[in-house]
């Protein structure tokens, strides 16, 4: 919950979340890495004047530079109670095991 004092009308709210482990990766039978996702839900309000695509192009490019790779793009919709623009993209990276 975001207290109304912290809530914006004209910037984003990104949610980042961590998605269920995907499996591990082995060498010589033994777990050298564990696939990963998380998932950033984006929020825009009705009247966001900036671009959409440009701000979640720019944290693509920040992450893939980390090793996290977009998987998933739901595309823009926009929510009937709140009328807030929303996206979600998920990614998957690799977690070092050992």
């Amino acid at each position: 919950m975001i207290d109304k004092d912290e809530q914006t009308n004209t910037d984003p709210i990104i949610v980042i979340s961590e998605l269920p482990r995907n499996g591990h990766e082995y060498g010589n039978n033994i777990p050298i890495y564990e696939r990963r996702r998380v998932q950033l839900i984006f929020y825009y309000p009705k009247n966001y004047m900036g671009p959409e695509e440009g701000l979640e192009q720019k944290i693509k490019n920040v992450l893939r530079r980390y090793g996290f790779y977009c998987w998933s793009n739901s595309g823009h919709a926009m929510t009937p109670d709140s009328q807030n623009i929303t996206n979600t993209l998920k990614f998957n990276f690799k977690k070092e095991v050992i």
